[in-house]
């Protein structure tokens, strides 16, 4: 191979190998392998793929993640993320010498169409190590360095710039900030480095080496693709950065790569459920519900609490503490450094009378109803806290699928505002919901609910507390807690460096 990452011929040379695997990732490797090959049997998978760091030999204990491609015989749906998102926080819970992981899925017809020849195709052939399977390389042809691969690889960068704008309105804590700051400033210099990769003549992964090459013709912008490189390393929490990456320099490199190398081929939507944008649930929308929902219930007189919750079959005061304690297990799941996968936190849960919902969490009746009150205030904010504080990419157990911080939060906002509408049947209080609360969660939780309708009524009757004109109420329902594909970076998944 030569400097500059081609082979004798002139064809790019794949970049990894599992000879290059440094003996700290080896156990990492192996796990890798043998679990990949016992959440996706044979029928599913047709093979798995590293890449990044790990298999070039370059990774940094606890500071590199994994990096893993599996293809599949056919299009991955919601289960089959499912099951990837359970593999990424197994794997990730299990070795401290890994600082996350994230899994790519697709399907052999994807990595072998026309349309993706020159992106996922190329990526498959240069930069992912085989694991698994056969390598589907041996399908795709060799790659030079060319203006179509450029065009192809990164020129979609304007797609991606509103979604930024739109995480970055959404961050609430640094922890958040420093997560999307290395995504941008990842794909901004890999984005760089394309742009002049064929003037260059040649490849490499190396993000420092990358914004050099870069510099090289474009001198003036070189001290901004430089600190972009230094952040895709260690990610800061500085706005300023993040705001120049997203607002100075991927605009800019947007339209010099479109007067360079075109604009990259329209991709179809990948589902129905990602062609259209879905605004992320956030921390500040739970905290909104639950102060919104402990405003009305102040209202109830003291009196008023033992009797019925609409049509629950608890009382007022039980309704309560049954939502306090929804909120409380929440927070508690997503709280272990390894965050269980097959069952609950193990607290004890106790009813106290026949038919009285099971909880950890009771209200001392003693306080009265302020400090049912506080209790319901100090749950949510328990899991406010815990959904800030907590990576995205963390998943832990619900019986209704494995979910996210985002999700716990959606879940967390569901179960105040419904149960906020027991409450208010059996109280006689009029409780009307934001609609854009409302929508979010409709959203993330239930996305084949009836479009068309007004929010509310909608996720009443998601929730099977009333009818739609011409849809009567279901009499079973659940919502999916399993998190969309991930997509941290526009509407196609790329390579992670």
């Amino acid at each position: 191979m030569t400097a500059k990452g081609l082979d004798d011929d002139g064809f790019i040379a794949r970049e990894g190998s599992l000879s290059r695997v440094q003996k700290e990732f080896a156990p990492v490797v192996d796990a890798a392998r043998e679990r990949i090959a016992r959440a996706f049997d044979r029928t599913r998978l047709h093979s798995a793929y590293l890449y990044g760091s790990i298999p070039r030999g370059t990774a940094i204990p606890a500071v590199s993640d994994l990096d893993l491609l599996l293809v599949l015989h056919s299009e991955p749906g919601m289960t089959e993320r499912a099951d990837a998102d359970a593999l990424e926080a197994e794997l990730d819970a299990s070795f401290a010498q890994i600082n996350g992981v994230g899994i790519l899925l697709s399907s052999t017809a994807t990595v072998l169409s026309d349309l993706e020849r020159h992106d996922l195709g190329w990526f498959v052939a240069c930069l992912c190590t085989p694991l698994l399977g056969d390598d589907l390389a041996e399908k795709l042809p060799r790659y030079r360095p060319t203006p179509l691969l450029a065009r192809e690889t990164n020129g979609d960068l304007g797609l991606v710039l509103p979604r930024w704008r739109e995480r970055t309105a959404a961050v609430a804590t640094d922890a958040e900030r420093r997560t999307l700051s290395r995504g941008v400033a990842r794909r901004i210099v890999r984005t760089g480095f394309t742009l002049v990769m064929p003037r260059w003549g040649g490849w490499t992964s190396d993000l420092a080496e990358s914004a050099e090459v870069f510099g090289g013709y474009y001198p003036e912008r070189a001290a901004r693709m430089r600190l972009a490189a230094a952040t895709a390393r260690t990610p800061t929490a500085d706005p300023a950065t993040l705001g120049m990456l997203i607002e100075d320099l991927g605009p800019w490199l947007t339209a010099e790569y479109a007067a360079v190398h075109g604009e990259k081929a329209p991709r179809p939507p990948v589902a129905s459920l990602s062609a259209v944008p879905r605004s992320p649930v956030t921390p500040g929308d739970l905290d909104r519900a639950v102060r919104l929902a402990a405003g009305v219930l102040r209202e109830v007189p003291a009196e008023a609490w033992a009797g019925r919750a609409g049509t629950l079959e608890w009382d007022c005061w039980e309704t309560v503490e049954h939502l306090s304690d929804d909120l409380f297990a929440y927070a508690a799941q997503l709280g272990p450094k390894a965050p269980p996968m097959a069952g609950e936190v193990p607290f004890v849960w106790e009813s106290r009378r026949p038919g009285g919902p099971a909880n950890t969490v009771h209200a001392d009746r003693a306080a009265g109803p302020a400090g049912l009150l506080q209790v319901l205030e100090a749950c949510g904010a328990m899991l406010v806290a815990m959904v800030r504080v907590t990576p995205p990419q963390v998943r832990a157990h619900h019986v209704f699928g494995a979910s996210d911080p985002e999700g716990f939060a959606a879940m967390g906002i569901v179960e105040t505002l419904v149960h906020t509408h027991d409450l208010a049947e059996g109280l006689g209080l009029v409780w009307s919901p934001p609609a854009e609360l409302c929508s979010r969660v409709l959203a993330r939780l239930f996305p084949d609910a009836p479009q068309g309708e007004e929010p509310w009524p909608t996720l009443l009757w998601a929730t099977g507390r009333a009818d739609l004109p011409g849809r009567p109420r279901p009499v079973t329902w659940r919502w999916d807690g399993t998190p969309p594909p991930l997509d941290s970076s526009g509407p196609r998944p790329g390579p992670r460096h």
